[in-house]
């Protein structure tokens, strides 16, 4: 299917949005002209759409990982010259959206340096309104945990979490109360949001430990997460967020193939070592800006190297 899709959009069309990425992309480096040129945002957003849909059929095919990654490139390059919506909440879901294709295609670290440089708009972490406020907490942990821009952005992508652990009896109940007919769907809509926080809190501790609870079963407790989340968008009928959610579970699982955790972990306990020194560099300084990640030629090299786990090392002549 995903063939058909990138195949309905057309050569001339996915061609023209990849020229038009590059002269916004150079008249932004030479800063000069306007934004748009010969085609609009618009265009450019129907383009991206029907690449994202191409990634989340790709995603679910044994052989689609090559689709995937080029789709979600090229879908990234796009959003990444379009203008980001004014509503704070709609401005979150588009960087979320950026970051996680990002990710897919193998750019995530230009996507730490675009919200470094233009982080997302100020979302209401103390609405009055719950379902703000919860949608406003796990968009933003989840969008610095994608950013990465040291410790500071990681501890407070669990404090949102937290925060809203404290918040939830004082607020849910009374929010579900003036619901009326639509109790149980926004009930679901919550059960959904509250699984994807726990998503970003069990990410977040893997990425700064390499290790959850003192399990390296990360991927299972994810997708623990994940498939419940998925579950309540889908007797809710939350298309919008059932989308969203298949596509932070993904990008998590990405992720924790790129960790330096990952990676190196079936080299040998002295590389282990070396790289908890590494991680936790710069842990307690405002500016500290420790290795998370692994890059993809990284990863490969790792990958190919012919390494037994704590193998003995040879003498030298």
């Amino acid at each position: 299917m995903s063939a058909w899709i990138l195949d309905s959009l057309g050569p001339e069309r996915l061609e023209g949005a990849r020229t038009e990425v590059s002269r916004r992309l150079l008249r932004e480096a030479l800063a000069t002209g306007s934004r748009e040129g010969a085609i609009t945002d618009q265009d450019l957003r129907f383009v991206a759409d029907g690449l994202e849909l191409a990634v989340l059929d790709a995603m679910d095919q044994e052989d689609g990982l090559d689709t995937m990654r080029r789709a979600a490139a090229d879908a990234f390059a796009i959003l990444r010259v379009i203008a980001r919506p004014a509503d704070p909440q709609d401005n979150a879901t588009h960087c979320l959206r950026l970051a996680c294709l990002a990710v897919l295609g193998e750019r995530g670290a230009d996507a730490e340096r675009i919200l470094r440089e233009s982080p997302w708009r100020a979302l209401p972490l103390t609405s009055d309104s719950w379902i703000e406020r919860v949608l406003a907490a796990i968009s933003d942990a989840w969008l610095r945990v994608l950013r990465k821009d040291g410790w500071r952005d990681l501890e407070e992508a669990q404090q949102r979490v937290l925060d809203l652990r404290r918040a939830q009896q004082e607020h849910e109940a009374r929010y579900l109360a003036t619901r009326n007919s639509s109790a149980r769907t926004d009930a679901w809509e919550l059960v959904c949001l509250y699984h994807l926080a726990k998503a970003a809190e069990i990410l977040t501790i893997y990425t700064t430990q390499g290790e959850v609870d003192g399990g390296f079963d990360v991927r299972e407790q994810l997708g623990g997460q994940f498939d419940r989340a998925l579950t309540a968008c889908e007797r809710a009928e939350l298309l919008e967020l059932h989308t969203l959610t298949r596509l932070l579970r993904r990008t998590a699982a990405q992720m924790v193939d790129n960790s330096i955790w990952t990676v190196t972990r079936a080299v040998n306990s002295r590389v282990s070592r070396f790289v908890e020194e590494v991680v936790g560099h710069g842990r307690g300084q405002r500016h500290g800006r420790p290795i998370f990640e692994m890059l993809p030629p990284q990863r490969r090299t790792l990958a190919s190297a012919s390494i037994t786990p704590d193998s003995p090392t040879k003498p030298r002549p």
